[in-house]
């Protein structure tokens, strides 16, 4: 049946090319296709989550089920402004990483049921000093960048989670689709 069990929910899913959106970030998309306008028209009107998840192959117009990793990053639209060609520009923020555990509408837009992954990380001595290291390396390789700001800088450097930090760190880095896909 299509009704979610325990822990599970039923979404939209938009997939997106050359892009991965983690949790707590807050990004810019543009739903150009009919079929994405329609779901970010529902979903905005239900102000019900969506999946946002990655295409395998970003030449593919309209990905299927079969073209789409298996976890995605459930979002809120924060806001959803039509632009003069009828595209809609949506702000975006990541709530919560999932599993896509089965899709269960195709038309008019993709639907899945899916499953909040937990975070890893238990807090211990080696945990900070991974952190310690990580911030340290993210702020030397991005001192003087063009593409990393610095409130995104001084945001990476008082971070105490260590699950945001790898989120931030992955999101700023430049790393390809299938290994910011990995760290998802």
């Amino acid at each position: 049946g299509a009704s979610p069990g325990p822990g599970e929910e039923i979404l939209a899913v938009l997939p997106l090319r050359n892009t991965v959106l983690f949790p707590g970030l807050i990004n810019p998309m543009l739903a150009t296709t009919p079929r994405a306008r329609k779901l970010v028209e529902d979903v905005a009107a239900a102000k019900e989550l969506l999946i946002t998840v990655a295409a395998r192959d970003p030449a593919l117009e309209e990905p299927g089920p079969d073209d789409l990793y298996p976890v995605g990053t459930a979002v809120r639209i924060l806001r959803s402004v039509t632009t003069d060609d009828g595209s809609q520009r949506i702000y975006v923020q990541g709530v919560r990483r999932v599993q896509i555990d089965e899709f269960v509408q195709r038309d008019p837009y993709l639907r899945a049921r899916v499953t909040r992954l937990l975070e890893r990380a238990e807090p211990c001595l080696v945990m900070q000093a991974l952190q310690r290291n990580g911030t340290n390396q993210f702020l030397a390789l991005t001192e003087g960048s063009s593409t990393v700001n610095e409130a995104v800088r001084t945001l990476v450097a008082n971070l105490e989670d260590p699950s945001v930090l790898a989120d931030q760190v992955a999101a700023h880095t430049g790393l390809s689709v299938e290994d910011r896909q990995e760290l998802l």
